[in-house]
């Protein structure tokens, strides 16, 4: 059995907004692999300043409308074939974000800092085999207006 393939997607934009979504992969057609999230690496590229970003990871169950293009996830390997997910990444052009379900991730993070999380094998945040269905990555705050990124990675 061949090994699974890698591939990993950016998002980034300002928050302290109604419209949160830094980043979702959604299977936008009917998926033949899970995904299956093993990485995130989170940030703030603004003015540092002492801001606790809330992130939010979770499932989600509608595809949502707006927010930049999709396109595949790019391989981490360029001999493997194209991604079966898709990926939309924005946080302020949604104009109806998905549905969330199923928080896994819930952490405060200073503005200032940057957080890597690799998570071990048998222990991935995995999306199941339903079309539209995905995992996001949320960022918010109460008052600032705050830019902020992730990537997410994942094989598949």
């Amino acid at each position: 059995m061949p090994a699974a393939a890698q591939y990993y997607a950016n998002g980034r934009g300002a928050i302290g907004n109604p419209k949160t979504i830094v980043m979702i992969i959604q299977t936008l057609a009917t998926p033949t692999d899970k995904i299956k999230v093993n990485g995130m690496f989170i940030s703030s590229d603004d003015t540092p300043a002492d801001n606790a970003i809330e992130w939010k990871v979770g499932h989600t169950t509608t595809a949502g409308t707006g927010g930049t293009a999709s396109a595949a996830g790019v391989k981490a390997d360029v001999g493997e074939a194209a991604s079966t997910a898709q990926y939309k990444s924005s946080s302020t052009a949604w104009t109806a974000e998905p549905t969330y379900v199923d928080v896994f991730f819930d952490q405060g993070i200073n503005q200032r800092a940057s957080y890597v999380l690799e998570l071990a094998d048998g222990r991935e945040w995995t999306g199941d085999l339903t079309q539209n269905h995905g995992i996001s990555a949320q960022a918010t705050h109460a008052s600032a207006t705050v830019r902020a990124s992730c990537t997410l990675v994942w094989f598949e």
